[in-house]
């Protein structure tokens, strides 16, 4: 092999090893590896509730685990309509906060008719236990 050749593949080999060394660096700099274990532990969980609420209503029901990860999942699709429509409810007003009639109004176009009437009914009725036992 002639001097010009030998100096050639040395350069080729350093430059190789330079370069994936920066290229190593370049993934580390962009893994989702953080961002994906972060997305993991914001991710809400509603069992807890779930089953609360469950024990105050039918305290000899019994769930499972494939049951209450549907319904977590059903309720987290829900908050996830409801806050979509309350932010173009938002986005719509000049106003800082949303009144009554905006959270209803997100509510009945999320939700048909009848589930629509009587979430609002119970919320309602939610607000005005939760106001006086603050108030009381």
């Amino acid at each position: 092999m002639s001097q010009k050749n030998k100096c050639e593949q040395k350069h080729y080999y350093s430059s190789l090893k330079r370069s994936s060394h920066q290229f190593q660096n370049l993934v580390r700099l962009t893994s989702n590896r953080k961002s994906r274990r972060h997305r993991q532990l914001l991710r809400k969980s509603f069992k807890r509730f779930v089953l609360k609420v469950k024990g105050l209503v039918a305290p000899k029901m019994k769930l499972g685990s494939l049951t209450l990860t549907e319904l977590d999942d059903f309720i987290a699709h829900m908050i996830s309509l409801l806050e979509t429509e309350l932010g173009i409810l938002y986005r719509s007003n000049p106003k800082k906060t949303l009144s009554l009639r905006q959270v209803e109004s997100a509510v009945k176009a999320c939700l048909p008719t009848f589930l629509a009437d009587s979430s609002i009914e119970f919320g309602r009725l939610a607000v005005s236990s939760y106001s006086e036992r603050i108030f009381r």
